[in-house]
């Protein structure tokens, strides 16, 4: 990294205690803490200014010119020193490029975003790689705006440089400080209903995966066209249902089948939700950060004879959640943790990760990363003609996957290894059974 020195960057920054909740999942084993986006074009990009526009990248959200620090009392995002290096990763052959796909990101070692580029014979494919500890899907997907953006203007002002959000907030704040004073207490009971139903019934069906060595992994996807997705759409219309509670309910469904379910154990479903969309004005937070939460969609042991059956129930258990500060059931436990030092967050994680495990109350998690839009994306003149996110790999016992849209196609996507691969691809052919053609 060679930035342009600018006094207006402060050598240090906060960590926010959902950066650190994440370093400490990565940590204690539960998953790869990265988010990827990968992009296909038709055309060519301008690799100078491509290479140009990464490193501005770095200075227009400073944060990700960052390595994270958790050695001092209060972890800290510490400035990366002028001339680190930070260059994108140019791939020969397409194997060369999923090597650097399926290899991880250190952002204690930082930046916390790396690019690669491949010029495949039909096109250049773009992978944007960011830490997790940085930024969520929402954030990912402002860092391909960012980057799209610098890379246009570039274009037409090759001095170009853009201001360092140093104000932008990243944490909470700028969600809570939104809320009425009243909505604290219908939160806190949100929790409270959350948390019996985590335990009531007592134990998850979880998806038999075979233990083995977490790496190396890499990804299983499945692409649904524009016009199944449209009919996809129109079904969930006919029945008051999102495509997000089709997927659900084909997850369910999927789940019982490929894990034998005898009716005991209860069907939880996590999904997230992006706090940007629901509660901030413009959808956009002040800067790259995570700002989302888990939705809980327990359908428990009322799986429903057919699929239209199980989108019923999910359907409208996602109304009566969507009624209620979608997303916010968590805030009092993060209450309860966020004055905590990195060292009592990662303890308090791992002791929570070997209670659920101990008494099996964890859940599988869909993770909704939402829509890529085509004018965000664009490099200059250049379209991309296919986007989606990739999933953070989340390791045995623990499953999930994630769903990403652009252009009103579908992807699914989650990570694998060698020995979890034959199921997960499994239950991926379930659900596109159990889902509208």
């Amino acid at each position: 990294m060679t930035p342009k020195p600018n006094e207006t960057i402060p050598d240090r920054y906060p960590a926010q205690m959902t950066d650190c909740t994440l370093q400490s999942w990565q940590e204690l084993g539960m998953g790869e803490m990265l988010i990827q986006m990968e992009l296909s074009f038709t055309e060519r990009l301008d690799l100078v200014r491509l290479d140009r526009a990464y490193r501005l990248l770095l200075d227009a959200e400073p944060v990700l010119g960052c390595r994270m620090v958790v050695e001092l009392p209060n972890a800290c995002w510490q400035r990366l020193p002028a001339g680190h290096p930070a260059a994108i990763v140019l791939t020969a052959t397409e194997g060369d490029y999923l090597c650097f796909r399926d290899s991880p990101i250190d952002a204690c070692e930082g930046p916390q975003v790396r690019i690669g580029l491949w010029n495949a014979d039909d096109g250049d494919r773009l992978l944007i790689k960011v830490a997790h500890q940085a930024a969520d899907a929402g954030g990912t997907k402002d860092v391909a705006a960012i980057l799209a953006d610098i890379y246009t203007k570039l274009g037409n002002e090759p001095d170009y440089q853009p201001i360092p959000n140093v104000a932008g907030s990243r944490g909470p704040d700028q969600l809570l400080r939104r809320l009425p004073l009243s909505a604290r207490v219908s939160i806190f009971f949100l929790f409270l209903r959350k948390t019996l139903a985590s335990m009531i019934p007592y134990r998850s069906q979880m998806l038999p995966l075979p233990d083995g060595p977490c790496n190396p992994w890499s990804y299983v996807t499945r692409h649904f066209p524009l016009d199944q997705t449209k009919r996809m759409a129109m079904y969930g219309r006919e029945r008051n249902a999102t495509l997000n509670d089709l997927v659900s309910a084909a997850f369910y469904r999927s789940l019982a089948k490929c894990s034998d379910w005898d009716g005991r154990r209860a069907l939880r479903l996590f999904t997230t939700l992006d706090f940007r969309r629901w509660y901030l004005s413009g959808e956009r937070a002040e800067a790259v950060c995570n700002l989302s939460g888990f939705e809980w969609l327990f359908i428990q042991r009322r799986l429903g004879r057919d699929f239209d059956e199980t989108l019923a129930r999910v359907s409208a258990l996602s109304r009566k959640h969507k009624a209620h500060y979608p997303g916010l059931a968590d805030i009092p436990m993060f209450k309860i943790i966020e004055k905590k030092n990195y060292a009592g967050i990662k303890r308090f994680h791992e002791r929570l990760v070997k209670w659920i495990r101990s008494t099996g109350t964890n859940g599988v998690a869909l993770t909704n990363m939402g829509a890529i839009i085509p004018e965000r994306v664009t490099f200059g003149a250049t379209v991309p003609r296919k986007a989606y996110l990739l999933v953070p790999p989340i390791h045995a016992p623990l499953f999930g996957i994630g769903m990403s849209g652009y252009d009103g196609a579908l992807t699914l996507t989650s990570g694998v290894t060698e020995t979890t691969r034959p199921m997960i691809e499994r239950f991926f052919d379930a659900m596109l059974e159990e889902l509208p053609k």
